[in-house]
């Protein structure tokens, strides 16, 4: 097995191992081929936990409300069913052993007649109550549509990016296009846009001005989070003092490597510790940087740096260009205020405090949650994508989603789907569990800063993703040896 990049997780790892060997009892080998110098700490520590048998915890998802209105109609499918049977059923399962039964009672309405503002079109109508309480399917096409409905797998959909005044350009995901918000940079087919809105499912954009940060889309499962139980080893080992693993072949090697790394970023910065959150702060011809390290992963991160920013930007006025990666965030700002602020204020700043609140200012969140709304509706049989052959067009479900969300979102913004949706948003998009638990470790650990001349190490990797979605013509390698020409020379 070769793995390329570093797998992110020990879980990951052993997962990908396993394809290889198919004997029992054989051991398997895996070449890592690291494209980032720290992903030979995170190397170290797989080995270390793989040693310890220390994996990440399995977290099932809960609460699944969407996947419950399937079950029951694919129950009412086999034979009627009575809600004081099927009630004490469903709590048997883990999932939903907390389900109230105001929830369960919410959840008939919805099979029933959609909700209070759908209840005079039969379409939503797929489950009908007896005299006898007992509940049953309305219809043999409610069957039908429902037999072709089964599963939970949602395809990823795309939109079509196109020009104010123009043709269109391509096509990105839509996840993509659900984080922009009006006024975003990003690059594509070779262009500087911005973003204007997001109708119809057609991302509509303008050529953009000069001296503004761009992005480049990204494409769904193109970046793995980094699992909390390597986050820890990685932060804990930085500087190594025990030996590795022998499970890793050239450790000679691998302990020369990191000790070169260790003694990079000590001459040039500091190195992690878990007592205290590390921070650097330095100055380019780009502006003036902050970057910290929480160690929390890129799902954690992508929320969490947008919410420092906009709750700094609320504070005092500013202008800055947030950038994460796995290890840490950096900000960016033309003028040292804002981050002085930053640093002056931190406890207050990482406060878990009003946390949704905020992350639904700093982030698009309506329209991910609007997104997000369509693969709910599709599951719980709310939006019907059609039979085979005669399947309904991409642009004709988002238009039928969209809608409905909005009719919801209005006369009914209680809907137990669309509270669905939102936390499904949360845990998926932002891991909100784990940015909980980030932010509150922020708030209660001291910020260890240093001002360093130049990136060290660990920022190094931060400035590079932000230099590559730049255009420029100086090459990003170019760029990579002008802030790498004194390491050697400090080592």
């Amino acid at each position: 097995i070769i793995q390329v990049g570093s797998p992110r997780s020990v879980s990951r790892l052993i997962q990908r191992a396993g394809r290889a060997s198919h004997r029992p009892g054989a051991g398997t080998d895996v070449l890592l081929v690291p494209t980032n110098r720290l992903h030979l700490n995170e190397y170290a520590a797989l080995a270390d936990a793989l040693d310890h048998q220390s994996l990440e915890p399995i977290r099932p998802p809960e609460h699944c409300l969407d996947v419950l209105i399937q079950h029951l109609v694919t129950m009412a499918l086999q034979a009627p069913w009575h809600p004081d049977a099927m009630f004490p059923e469903i709590q048997a399962s883990w999932a939903y052993r907390d389900l109230s039964e105001d929830t369960f009672n919410r959840l008939l309405t919805v099979l029933v007649k959609g909700s209070e503002s759908l209840k005079e079109y039969p379409e939503y109508r797929r489950l009908e109550q007896r005299d006898d309480g007992y509940f049953l399917l309305v219809s043999q096409q409610t069957a039908r549509r429902h037999r072709m409905s089964i599963g939970t797998i949602v395809s990823h959909a795309h939109v079509r990016v196109k020009m104010r005044r123009g043709g269109y350009l391509g096509e990105v995901e839509e996840s993509f296009a659900g984080r922009l918000r009006s006024g975003d940079i990003f690059r594509f087919s070779g262009k500087r846009l911005e973003m204007l809105r997001l109708a119809d499912g057609e991302l509509i954009v303008k050529p953009a001005g000069r001296g503004k940060v761009s992005e480049i889309p990204r494409w769904t499962g193109g970046r793995l989070p980094l699992s909390e139980t390597l986050a820890t080893r990685v932060s804990a080992d930085f500087q190594r003092q025990r030996p590795l693993s022998e499970r890793i072949l050239n450790r000679q090697w691998l302990k020369q490597a990191l000790e070169e790394t260790s003694t990079i970023q000590s001459h040039i910065s500091h190195c992690p510790r878990l007592e205290a959150t590390m921070a650097e702060q330095f100055k380019t011809r780009d502006g003036f940087h902050l970057c910290f390290y929480p160690f929390a992963g890129w799902l954690v991160h992508q929320a969490l740096g947008p919410l420092i920013a906009a709750r700094v930007a609320e504070r005092i006025p500013a202008t800055l260009t947030v950038t994460v990666n796995d290890y840490g965030i950096e900000v960016l700002s033309p003028e040292s205020e804002p981050l002085d602020h930053c640093q002056a204020h931190w406890s207050s700043i990482v406060s878990p405090e009003h946390l949704t609140n905020d992350l639904e200012k700093a982030l698009n969140l309506s329209e991910l949650v609007r997104r997000q709304f369509r693969a709910t509706a599709r599951i719980s049989g709310l939006i019907f994508e059609g039979y085979p052959g005669r399947q309904k067009s991409l642009r004709m479900l988002q238009s039928s989603a969209g809608l409905l969300y909005d009719v919801l979102h209005q006369y009914d913004p209680e809907h137990v789907l669309l509270n669905q949706a939102k936390q499904d948003v949360l845990r998926d998009e932002f891991d909100i569990d784990r940015l909980h638990q980030t932010l509150h470790e922020l708030s209660r650990k001291p910020l260890s800063i240093k001002v360093i001349a130049q990136p060290s190490p660990l920022a190094l990797p931060l400035v590079i993703d932000r230099l590559s979605a730049r255009l420029s013509t100086e090459s990003v390698a170019e760029r990579m040896a002008r802030l790498t020409r004194n390491f050697h020379a400090n080592h």
